[in-house]
C-alpha cells in the first residue's frame, strides 16, 4: 500500500482526471496481477498513474508520453508518439520482453487512428496472456443522451470539453475495433458507477436517473473501462 506521503502526491496528480477514474483502475489491476507483473502506461502524461502502480508495490513499471516534460513519476520513462509506429521502438528499449500489460487511460479519444494504436498495443504484447486497458469518455451515458438530444453534440467532445478529443467511442464501435485487431473485449466497467456524473447539475442528474430504466446500453459512469484480451 503507499504511504501517507505517496498518496497526497498521487491524489494532485490524479485531481486532473475524471474523480475516480484512477483509484478504480488500480483497483481492477490490483486484483487481477501480480506486484511482478510487466505493465507499461501508454500515454503517461505526467506520471500520476504510473507512479501510483509503484505504489501500489509493482515493480516492473513503464512510462511512455511523447515528450518527458512534465514527467515526475519514478518509472522509468520512454519517449514515443503513439499517432505513430511505435511497438519495435518500445520492444528495443524492453530489450524484446512483451508486457502482460497495457495502460492508456483517457488516451485512444486523442488519437487520430484508433486501430493504429490497437495494432501496435498487441505487437508488445504477451501471448495468449496478455491484456490492454484503456478507457475512454462514456458518451452513452444517460446525461451524455441527453446533451446529444437537446443539443446535437457530444459530451466531451463538444466546446466544453477537452479541444484534443478528437474521437469519441461507443461500446459497440470499440468492441468492433477490437474484434478486426485481435482482441477480445473480456469486460467493461464504468466509472465512477451509480454515484452521479461529473460536470452535470442537480436537474439533469436526477433527470438522468428517471429515464434510465427505459433505456439501454452504457448508462453510468463518465468513462468506459475497457479490458481487451489478446486472440
Amino acid at each position: 500500500m503507499p504511504t501517507d506521503r505517496s498518496s497526497q502526491e498521487s491524489l494532485r496528480l490524479i485531481a486532473r482526471t475524471v474523480p475516480g477514474l484512477h483509484t478504480r483502475v488500480i483497483e481492477l489491476i490490483v486484483e487481477r496481477y501480480p506486484r511482478t507483473a510487466r505493465i507499461i502506461d501508454l500515454g503517461c502524461g505526467t506520471g500520476a498513474f504510473a507512479g501510483l502502480l509503484t505504489q501500489f508495490g509493482f515493480t516492473d513499471v513503464t512510462a511512455v508520453d511523447r515528450s518527458p516534460n512534465g514527467y515526475a513519476a519514478e518509472a522509468r520513462f520512454f519517449a514515443a508518439n503513439l499517432d505513430e509506429p511505435f511497438a519495435d521502438t518500445l520492444l528495443d528499449s524492453a530489450r524484446l520482453r512483451p508486457y502482460d500489460l497495457i495502460t492508456a487511460i483517457e488516451v485512444i479519444e486523442h488519437l487520430e487512428n484508433p486501430s493504429h494504436f490497437l495494432r501496435e498495443c498487441r505487437k508488445i504484447l504477451a501471448k495468449p496472456s496478455g491484456r490492454l486497458l484503456i478507457t475512454s469518455p462514456n458518451v452513452e451515458c444517460v446525461p451524455g443522451r441527453l446533451k446529444f438530444l437537446r443539443s446535437g453534440n457530444l459530451r466531451h467532445f463538444d466546446k466544453h470539453g477537452d479541444s484534443t478529443h478528437l474521437t469519441p467511442l461507443l461500446a459497440s464501435l470499440l468492441g468492433r475495433l477490437a474484434q478486426r485487431n485481435g482482441y477480445e473485449v473480456e469486460a467493461q466497467f464504468p466509472a465512477p458507477s451509480r454515484c452521479g456524473f461529473h460536470g452535470s447539475r442537480a436537474a439533469t442528474d436526477l433527470l438522468a436517473r428517471s429515464i434510465a430504466p427505459f433505456l439501454r446500453g452504457s448508462l453510468w459512469g463518465d468513462c468506459n473501462i475497457f479490458i481487451l484480451r489478446v486472440r
